[in-house]
C-alpha cells in the first residue's frame, strides 16, 4: 500500500491517490500519508486502485477526512470500487456529524 500525492497549483487541490491493500496491518500507514497542516482547500482522495478491507482500515479513512475537514479542506472521496464502497457505507462515520461527535468529542 502506498499514497501518492499531487498539488494542483491552480485550483489549490491537492490529490491523494491511494494504490493497494489498505487493512489493520497498513492503516498506521495509510493515516501517515496525509499532510493535515497543508493549507488547501480542497482534498480529493482517489480510491480507484485501493481496496479497504476491515473496519480498521475504514476508522483510518474516517480519521483523514476528519482531520482535514476540520483543517478547513473541502475533501471528496473518488473511483472506490464495490466492496470498498459497500465497506465504508456500512462502517464509516466521516459523513455522519452525531456519530462524529460521540467517537471524536466536541471541540
Amino acid at each position: 500500500m502506498y499514497v501518492e500525492s499531487k498539488l494542483d497549483q491552480d485550483s489549490g487541490t491537492r490529490t491523494y491517490k491511494v494504490i493497494g491493500q489498505v487493512f489493520f496491518n497498513s492503516a498506521d500507514k495509510f493515516v501517515a500519508s496525509f499532510d493535515f497542516k497543508e493549507a488547501v482547500e480542497k482534498v480529493t482522495i482517489d480510491l480507484k486502485r485501493a481496496h479497504f478491507w476491515d473496519i480498521t482500515s475504514v476508522s483510518a479513512l474516517d480519521k483523514v477526512v476528519i482531520k482535514l475537514r476540520r483543517e478547513g479542506a473541502d475533501v471528496e472521496l473518488i473511483g472506490m470500487n464495490e466492496a470498498t464502497t459497500t465497506i465504508i457505507d456500512r462502517f464509516a462515520i466521516h459523513d455522519n456529524p452525531e456519530e462524529i461527535e460521540k467517537v471524536m468529542g466536541g471541540h
